[in-house]
């Protein structure tokens, strides 16, 4: 199949029977990052979300615009990482290097994706978005419920997890906003917005540090407390 739109419509056709195996598949990842967080007392904001059809279309045509060739259906599910998506949001951003060890665990990992990469240059003074996305497929055999199985089994969805701290989701949200959604028709943002950008991401990245240092704190006086 080699027009475009045929392949958008494949799409389309196909993928209302299989919406709901991934919706199912976000809302048991939660849970399951939801238990290893309560175990491991971590306090996180936990979301998870199925991606919107319009906003798949606008993935699909992008990618074949970067010469990415699909054949079928399933060429789409295997190629497209977040199609089902859980976000973690962490209060104490070195939090984030313990959900490492609770996904993979939890979890079949595919890959790891470390955001900004290491090695790359920005073109900004601070680093931007700083984050961790795993791409992993749900454990077939943990699940209980026996109506769950056979579905998971035969589409094995993927699922993305994406782990920061909460200051840079606000960031990240206002970024995406303002640069990389903006509405049809506006022209980009202006030299101007994008430097205030970058300093309120050098704001977040101060407040990661000072949360942080309290959370060390905060701890050291809990041991000091349990030696009185």
């Amino acid at each position: 199949m080699d027009n475009e739109n045929d392949i958008v419509k494949l799409f389309k056709t196909n993928w209302p029977d299989n919406e709901k195996i991934y919706a199912d598949a976000a809302q048991y990842a939660r849970d399951l990052c939801e238990a290893g967080l309560e175990e491991n007392n971590i306090h996180a904001i936990v979301t998870h979300r199925v991606k919107k059809v319009d906003r798949i279309e606008i993935k699909i045509r992008e990618r074949m615009a970067r010469a990415t060739v699909y054949h079928n259906f399933d060429d789409i599910l295997n190629d497209l990482p977040d199609l089902a998506g859980v976000r973690i949001a962490v209060y104490f951003p070195s939090d984030r290097k313990k959900l490492e060890e609770i996904i993979t665990n939890s979890f079949d990992l595919i890959v790891k994706r470390q955001f900004p990469a290491k090695g790359s240059e920005h073109s900004t003074r601070f680093g931007g978005y700083s984050a961790e996305h795993f791409r992993v497929n749900l454990k077939v055999d943990r699940l209980t419920s026996e109506t769950l199985q056979p579905p998971f089994q035969k589409l094995s969805p993927k699922i993305e997890i994406q782990v920061m701290s909460v200051l840079m989701l606000a960031w990240a949200e206002v970024d995406h906003k303002l640069v990389l959604k903006q509405k049809k028709g506006m022209p980009p943002p202006s030299p101007e917005e994008l430097q205030m950008l970058d300093a309120l991401n050098g704001i977040v990245q101060t407040g990661e540090v000072l949360l942080d240092g309290l959370q060390t704190a905060f701890c050291k006086r809990e041991l000091y407390k349990d030696e009185l």
